[in-house]
């Protein structure tokens, strides 16, 4: 036994010897990913894809490193120049666990890129078991907020819940848990209730939970009783225990009735700088016709010169007691993404899919022109409808728009066609949409077939009794004469805001008669009586390009609710862009003035919302 021992040394010498002339071989490769790693770690994240690329020209796990390098270009912000470095990536050289890591990356890319669809293609072709625990947490990350953004509420959460089971750092598990609480928020309690997994799911915990969160101001006896039930029933649920007790504690959003200190984000910069102005000139007006604004202080930002995250702590530390803005969706929904909002946001604009507690969105929505449009048609006795709109991006949403409303109301949609908005000739898109293009063929193949010549006229389609319109004042002063005269003279045209200038014009717009719209309140001084007024900013809405007019209400209405946010809940308050009403995901609906065209002036503004305007409101 002790003779060979010596032989047993020499041979794992010898067996040993290669590997440890080959170290400092790979010394150099070892470091530098190590250093990659804690730059990672240390959210240094454009060191760390310098020295993972460094190390992809050099070192023999090229593909690994590669992968890595982009990973961090994605944390980076850096998504165009991750995706080009993926694209060079040779799937055939990866192993499983790369190539899910791979296709991660990629659907983080489409993320970022706003593209959810291709996200969760994406996603669904990945097995969670290949990932590591750490990409775990980014793939149901990416998953939760891709189902958010396609609509999937409850398909969010649960992904949410996924990701909840792999979270390790309690300061990440508080954030996520209210994430979820966030989401259920934004569901109405029918779907709450019906949808409820079977207890004790935890998915249905968190249903119950946001349920009676709900009814908490209603009656609080009845909530406490409710909720040491659900404490009972749920034990060991993840929102059990010193989450809760925080969550109960938060108190609900509130606005101060006179913040001594506004702060304004609108970015001054970039395309959409002249929209900003006019908005704040309508914010500096609401600020110079109030009578207790020399108490308030208005402080302007460019939201375009920071990070909306480091802007809202900037203008926070600075004093400010409420932020207006921002504009811009991109920028309304990365301020969602904060924690917590200590300082209330009245955003001048809506993001989909989002609710956060402390942040309201208030803007003029497509949406809104829309359903108040259908609403008049409808409430007018009208079924079957037509649709005629521009062939434009805006043209598009909108008929998405007004068909959904239309068909919620019980409306048939009988046809639609989009026009060319380059061109003052209507009559292709007209006809077809009358059915006489139908009605010429029909008379073609029939002279074809006789071979001879016969009395014609065209019969134009009866069986719709409205017709949908967005145009611009200058093409429906074209588009409505060729709609007389290509067969529609007595079917009744309703158009969204976009028919009206704001002024009236009654030579240039006697050919709009008719033609049924509805707008902001603002450009009906007779409806109207807060102020700033139409009157005392004429000449400035002159000036101001068609496109930009409605924005001067926008701003009006976004200084002088302030005191009244609290209420809004309850009863609308009557705004220069609508009759304001704040629903329970904090989103601002506004209810519109209809009017029709009558000697080229609008006539007969009425409102058809059904809620009375409340006198509290009156200063």
């Amino acid at each position: 036994m002790t003779s060979r021992q010596p032989f047993s040394l020499l041979f794992i010498a010898i067996i040993l010897l290669p590997a440890c002339k080959s170290v400092p071989a790979n010394q150099p490769f070892l470091e530098q990913s190590q250093q990659a790693e804690s730059m990672m770690d240390n959210s240094q994240y454009e060191q760390a894809a310098r020295v993972y690329q460094n190390l992809s020209q050099n070192a023999p796990q090229q593909p690994e490193y590669r992968l890595r390098a982009a990973e961090a270009l994605l944390k980076a912000g850096e998504s165009e120049h991750a995706h080009t470095l993926l694209s060079s990536i040779p799937r055939q050289q990866l192993d499983p666990p790369q190539t899910a890591l791979l296709t991660l990356l990629g659907a983080q890319i489409d993320l970022d890129q706003g593209n959810a669809e291709g996200a969760l293609t994406k996603l669904s072709q990945i097995s969670v078991e290949q990932l590591d625990l750490s990409h775990q947490r980014d793939y149901f990350s990416a998953l939760a907020f891709a189902q958010a953004l396609s609509g999937d509420v409850l398909g969010s959460v649960q992904s949410r819940i996924q990701l909840g089971q792999r979270l390790l750092d309690p300061e990440a598990i508080r954030k996520n848990n209210i994430a979820i609480i966030e989401s259920l928020n934004r569901l109405p309690r029918q779907t709450l209730i019906l949808q409820q997994p079977a207890a004790p799911d935890t998915l249905a915990g968190w249903m119950v939970l946001a349920d009676l969160l709900k009814q908490r101001s209603t009656d609080p006896d009845l909530f406490q009783r409710q909720f040491a039930q659900w404490q009972a029933q749920y034990p060991n649920h993840p929102a059990n225990g010193d989450f809760l007790d925080q969550l109960l504690q938060h108190a609900p959003t509130q606005f101060n009735t006179q913040p001594t200190t506004i702060a304004v984000f609108l970015p001054f910069s970039g395309r959409f700088a002249k929209a900003s102005e006019i908005i704040k000139s309508g914010i500096q007006a609401a600020y110079s016709a109030d009578s207790n604004s020399a108490s308030a202080n208005l402080i302007f930002y460019d939201s375009n010169a920071d990070n909306p995250v480091d802007l809202y702590h900037r203008a926070v530390n600075a004093g400010a007691e409420l932020i207006i803005g921002p504009l811009q969706k991109a920028t309304v929904t990365a301020l969602s993404a904060i924690d917590t909002l200590p300082v209330p946001v009245l955003a001048l604009n809506q993001a989909d899919h989002v609710f956060k507690e402390n942040l309201i969105q208030f803007g003029l929505s497509p949406r809104d022109d829309s359903r108040e449009v259908v609403t008049s048609a409808w409430l007018d006795g009208h079924r079957k409808a037509l649709f005629l709109l521009p062939d434009t991006r805006k043209g598009h949403r909108l008929m998405d728009y007004l068909g959904e409303f239309w068909q919620q109301q019980g409306g048939r949609m009988l046809e639609s066609r989009f026009y060319s908005s380059n061109s003052f000739d209507f009559s292709t898109a007209i006809k077809t949409l009358m059915n006489l293009d139908e009605s010429e063929r029909r008379y073609h193949r029939l002279v074809r077939r006789l071979n001879r010549s016969i009395q014609f006229e065209p019969r134009t389609r009866t069986d719709a009794d409205t017709i949908f319109l967005m145009a611009t004042p200058n093409t429906g002063r074209s588009l409505n004469p060729q709609l007389k005269f290509y067969g529609a003279r007595h079917v009744p045209v309703y158009a969204t805001s976009d028919i009206y200038s704001g002024i009236p014009t009654p030579r240039q717009d006697k050919d709009l008669n008719g033609i049924r719209f509805c707008d902001i309140p603002w450009f009906f001084p007779d409806l109207y009586v807060g102020e700033p007024s139409f009157n005392s900013l004429f000449a400035e809405l002159q000036n101001t390009p068609l496109i930009y007019r409605r924005l001067l209400a926008l701003g009006i209405d976004a200084y002088n609710m302030i005191p009244f946010l609290n209420e809004m809940r309850d009863r609308e308050y009557p705004g220069a862009s609508g009759r304001l009403l704040l629903t329970q995901d904090n989103h601002i609906i506004r209810h519109l003035v209809c009017a029709d065209f009558a000697n080229g002036i609008p006539a007969n503004p009425h409102y058809i919302s059904d809620i009375e305007t409340d006198d509290a409101y009156d200063d």
